[in-house]
């Protein structure tokens, strides 16, 4: 898989691509995220690329168990948007401490649930009514992460986009998923910072000697 790079004072793309598939997440000027897809409708990740499947599954996890603000994400957050609590600056540890009950209250409320249901993420593009817009799907499976893509109903959505791309927006402000845009925030932060290293991880060896 190849991982290319592209900003301009901040704000720019980061582009996936495996074989004739491209995944482009966009951090637009608006301060908001784009998932973008063309001429396909499923992008794949195995462990046979671990770096970059390691940090979607760091993804795909912080979402499920509903710990938004684990370590990375609590970091990025505090730094980028907050730097304190009700002019308090705090740690992690004690945020955790403060919050360790409230991630099965959290499973309870409406931004979760129509977030994640039977282990998959959906995200539905915040353009849009849920019941119109484009949206984007990750599933976990062993060694594999899916990220399939629907175009909701074409006809009822106003804004332009080319027939061979599906174009999803992941608002970091007014979100209906509340802040859940923020493990995609984190996500785009540390594919940025990405270095693919050329060995080979143990992981990606494991996974390519499994399929032989």
């Amino acid at each position: 898989m190849e991982l290319e790079k592209s900003f301009n004072n901040g704000y720019g793309c980061i582009t996936l691509t495996n074989g004739k598939k491209k995944l482009i997440i966009e951090y637009a000027p608006n301060l908001d995220l784009y998932f973008v897809v063309e001429d396909t409708s499923e992008f794949v990740i195995t462990k046979e690329d671990y770096q970059i499947y390691e940090l979607f599954s760091k993804l795909y996890e912080t979402i499920i168990s509903a710990d938004v603000f684990n370590q990375s994400s609590f970091d990025y957050y505090i730094t980028e948007y907050l730097g304190h609590f009700g002019n308090k600056f705090i740690s992690y540890e004690d945020y955790s401490k403060m919050n360790e009950r409230k991630f099965e209250i959290i499973k309870k409320q409406d931004y979760y649930t129509n977030l994640v249901n039977e282990g998959k993420i959906v995200w539905k593009c915040d353009d849009y009514p849920h019941d119109i817009g484009p949206s984007f799907e990750i599933s976990k499976c062993s060694d594999i992460i899916k990220i399939t893509f629907d175009k909701g109903d074409t006809e009822k959505q106003d804004l332009f986009h080319p027939k061979n791309r599906t174009t999803v927006r992941i608002r970091t402000s007014g979100s209906a998923y509340n802040y859940f845009y923020i493990p995609f925030m984190t996500l785009f932060k540390e594919l940025k910072e990405l270095e693919i290293d050329d060995q080979i991880h143990i992981e990606e060896y494991l996974y390519t000697k499994k399929l032989k």
